[in-house]
Formats: structure tokens, C-alpha cells, sequence
């Protein structure tokens, strides 16, 4: 779930859909589809693997007889590394958020994150596919609690297993997510991130004005705040 966009970022998805020839998304986690829906909307062909049965289950109902849609329930890294040769030799959209969340229930709470061996799974990156990475926030140092922090890779790993599959590649935080994307696109990226990317400082500032605020009405009518 990003802190900025609860999903992908429709816009983000539409610039790289112009500025790369790719072919075809593979998301990890599918939770409640948002993403998988955006995506179809791009993409003649959508992966999507989920290790929740309930998730998975209620994806499947909800796309069902949808052409081009391919759920897969199961280990993310397992599901990458069987379609390992099919991904590499097409322009594909990489988008990995299949972690654990405490606030909706999701699997995986004895293996928080498996980023580091998704990325390692994906073995071989085609020249002009992207990688997307939702929640940065929780790689830039070790989470919060009740994350397990050992669970997560830190952003130095997970930066040295991009780089390993590919030197050409760029890397951009925008908008609490990590990019990973070929340099033909970065004039493209960088015109995006100045006209759309998030000011956390200016964020920050109104969420604390929005706290004193309400702390304001609670003192003048402290009953009404109990409600």
C-alpha cells in the first residue's frame, strides 16, 4: 500500500507504456486486484501471483473469463523463476508488492518480504523491461513495528541485486516507489517526477497541522471526539 498512490500510479503506468515497448505486466501480490485492473487496461498480457488462498480465490472470481489474465497463487520468487525465460525475452513491467501487511490481513507474517529473492528470480532483465517497487518507504532503513526488520533488505541490497540485472538500467525513488527502468526513458521519467512527484515536507506539514487542529476541537468538545 504506497504512501502516495494505494495502487499504481495510473499516469506513471500510461508514461511508461509510451516510452517503453512493453508487452507484458507481472505483478507480486495481487491483494485486491487495483493494480491488476489498471494494468489490463495497458497490457495485452497480466501476471499476477498472490500467496493469500483468500486473495487468489477472490481475484480469480473477479476476473474471471477476462482474456489475457493469468493468476497464479503461490511463493512469488517460484512463480518468476518458472516464467524466468518467458520474461526475459520480452519488454515486460515488473510490479513486486507482494509483502506482508498487518493492516489488511495479508500472508507471508513469517517472511515479511521476499524482494531480495523476487529480484533473483527474475534472473535475466530484458534491455527494455522496467521494475516497479511499492512501499519504499519500508526499504530506505529498517521499518517500523510490528514489521519483523530483519525480514526486510535493506535499500543498499536491494539496489546491488538491481544492479545485477542491469548496468544500462536507472534508479529513481518517486512517490514511494522504487524505479528500476532503461536510460532511454529517463528524460521522460524526470519530467514526470518535477511535475508530479510528492513534496513529504510540505505532506508532513499538513498532516501536522491537521493533527493540531483536531486536537483543537477536541479540547473544546471533548464528548463529540469520544464518539
Amino acid at each position: 500500500m504506497g504512501a502516495i498512490s494505494f495502487s499504481l500510479d495510473e499516469k506513471l503506468l500510461g508514461l511508461l507504456s509510451r516510452e517503453l515497448p512493453l508487452r507484458t505486466f507481472f505483478e507480486t501480490g495481487t491483494f485486491k486486484g487495483e493494480s491488476l485492473r489498471l494494468a489490463r487496461q495497458f497490457f495485452p498480457e497480466c501476471h499476477s501471483v498472490e500467496l493469500s488462498p483468500e486473495y487468489h480465490a477472490a481475484a480469480v472470481k473477479n476476473f474471471a473469463g477476462q482474456n489475457g489474465i493469468h493468476l497464479h497463487q503461490g511463493e512469488s520468487p517460484a512463480h518468476l523463476r518458472r516464467h524466468q525465460a518467458q520474461l526475459a525475452a520480452a519488454p515486460t513491467l515488473f510490479w513486486l508488492d507482494a509483502h506482508w501487511c498487518v493492516a489488511d490481513h495479508t500472508a507471508g507474517a513469517n517472511s515479511q518480504s521476499p524482494l531480495l529473492g523476487e529480484l533473483q528470480a527474475i534472473g535475466s532483465l530484458h534491455p527494455q523491461s522496467a521494475i516497479l517497487i511499492d512501499d519504499a518507504r519500508l526499504y530506505l532503513c529498517p521499518p517500523p513495528a510490528p514489521h519483523r526488520a530483519l525480514d526486510w533488505p535493506d535499500f543498499h541490497a536491494i539496489a546491488q541485486a538491481l544492479l545485477a540485472l542491469s548496468s544500462a538500467h536507472r534508479l529513481m525513488i518517486l512517490n514511494d516507489v522504487i524505479l528500476f527502468f532503461p536510460a532511454s526513458a529517463q528524460p521522460a521519467i524526470a519530467r514526470f517526477a518535477h511535475e508530479h512527484g510528492a513534496d513529504w515536507l510540505h505532506l508532513a506539514t499538513l498532516a501536522r497541522k491537521y493533527q493540531a487542529k483536531k486536537e483543537r476541537l477536541r479540547r473544546l468538545n471533548p464528548f463529540r471526539s469520544k464518539r
